[in-house]
């Protein structure tokens, strides 16, 4: 997506796109996901291979013994267990495992003398596939998870109070999180509880959500409120900057507002866009914007408003009342009078200011080496990174590169940055934390240096301030909502 010049490099109106908001200023030079989806509770990958097998084959002989004979053959049972159209001969000794048995067993409750009990199930992810895992557990001290239909288990143990069956699901979905289940886990996990998993799995969200989002099944699939939860996030990983969370809002609407379009999934990304911008001119003023208020408030809308071609995308998709858009322009317009006035204003930026204001920007790196600056109006402030096999650079461009729009060239400026590094996988292998600089022009600085072993492709994801930011734009958009409530 990176917008390649030269020499002959424009920067008249025409050449901008909100499609192309990274310039690449140097040309490089030339330069299984595996496994079973079913996994065993009890084994364990530090034991031995000669050893391990040994005691697995000692053990599974008993356990067969007893699944055999007594789970599946019932022999000797003292009760039966009625459930989701299903019965089971089974032993009161063996049930007596799971809390729900044992308090039902040895309790004052008219059941606890019967010698078949009827259980009441409420939940619609309990299977008759789910509980037999379950209960067959109890005999033999394992259990097979299927991760597709891990739902099932996970609720016929929460049913029956076996945490050791909950504690093996909750490890088989952070083991195996992917970008096809990480939706699916996080909702799984918000519903019952599991907080180290919905802790993993928003992690992954964020790590990768610049990858995952490209999906519209994954958008399909993403709830308003996580999505509300994602955007809002101060360590969100976005290639390539704000107008790219402004676009995955338009097509989440667009695609939650026609879910009867299945044709919405075939189509080129161009022919998608189009079609999305002309919905959104289609309804009715305002409604789009009211509706999901929750998923523009945590836009950074003054960072829309750098550049002409991103202002007539957003006026001509008529999502973002011009209202807002009017609103937000005039406190951008007073912020950079205010910072020209005072340019010490930023010295005493906050951390959680810097959070809710920062640039959010971003870019996979594919070779070596790499310069390239985000297109649009910085108040003057022009940051270019380069990147090489070796170190990661930050510069203050003033007067060596050409640059699009006016620069100040004022002695020293403050920058407040945050720079993430991570791999092809979304793993973090740098985070600089939030850090403050004073450039002088044309001045750069090393940021990191680069490991030798780093695979490529990587991605970069750059977070600054050159001075005192506008107020957050989720100001005026819920200043607008409320006074549209009301009416």
């Amino acid at each position: 997506m990176g917008n390649q010049f030269g020499s002959n490099y424009t920067d008249s109106e025409e050449s901008s796109s909100p499609d192309r908001i990274v310039d690449d200023i140097l040309t490089p030079s030339t330069s299984k996901e595996c496994g079973s989806r079913k996994r065993k509770a009890n084994e364990s990958p530090t034991n031995s291979a000669e050893g391990g097998t040994q005691k697995k084959i000692s053990k599974l002989d008993t356990a067969k013994y007893v699944y055999e004979r007594l789970f599946q053959q019932g022999e000797g049972s003292d009760i039966t267990i009625h459930a989701v159209g299903r019965v089971w001969n089974l032993h009161k000794l063996y049930l007596q495992q799971c809390t729900y048995f044992e308090a039902l067993l040895n309790g004052n409750w008219k059941e606890s003398n019967d010698n078949a009990i009827h259980i009441e199930i409420n939940d619609e992810n309990v299977t008759e596939e789910g509980l037999e895992a379950v209960l067959a557990s109890l005999y033999h001290n394992e259990i097979e998870i299927d991760l597709e239909k891990i739902e099932g288990t996970l609720a016929a143990a929460i049913l029956l109070g076996l945490d050791s069956v909950v504690n093996r699901c909750e490890e088989a979905m952070i083991e195996n999180l992917a970008h096809n289940n990480v939706l699916r886990f996080h909702d799984i996990s918000e519903r019952y509880g599991l907080i180290q998993v919905q802790k993993m799995a928003l992690f992954s969200l964020k790590m990768l959500f610049w990858k995952f989002m490209k999906s519209r099944e994954m958008l399909r699939d993403l709830s308003e409120s996580l999505f509300n939860r994602l955007l809002s996030s101060s360590e969100l990983f976005v290639v390539e900057g704000e107008m790219d969370l402004y676009r995955m809002v338009r097509a989440w609407i667009f695609i939650h507002e026609n879910p009867s379009r299945i044709d919405l999934f075939d189509m080129e990304e161009t022919e998608f866009d189009k079609k999305a911008s002309e919905f959104s001119r289609s309804v009715a003023e305002h409604d789009l914007f009211l509706k999901y208020a929750s998923l523009f408030s945590p836009l950074r809308i003054h960072h829309f408003l750098t550049s002409i071609a991103s202002i007539r995308l957003i006026e001509n998709d008529n999502l973002i009342p011009k209202e807002v858009i009017s609103a937000v322009s005039v406190d951008q317009w007073r912020a950079l009078l205010r910072n020209e006035e005072n340019p010490a204003l930023i010295n005493d930026l906050t951390e959680d200011n810097f959070n809710l204001n920062a640039l959010r920007l971003g870019r996979v790196i594919d070779s070596f080496p790499k310069c390239w600056r985000w297109t649009g109006f910085n108040f003057g402030v022009d940051i270019l990174l380069h990147m090489t096999s070796y170190s990661l650079t930050m510069k203050r461009n003033c007067l060596n590169q050409s640059t699009p729009y006016s620069i100040n060239l004022k002695s020293e400026r403050k920058i407040h940055y945050r720079m993430m590094i991570a791999d092809g996988n979304g793993k973090c292998f740098y985070d600089s934390q939030k850090k403050d600089v004073s450039l002088r022009p044309d001045q750069a600085i090393v940021i990191t240096r680069i490991p030798d072993n780093v695979t490529l492709p990587i991605s970069v994801h750059f977070q600054y301030l050159a001075a005192d930011p506008p107020q957050p734009s989720l100001i005026f958009v819920n200043d607008f909502v409320k006074r549209h409530q009301t009416q």
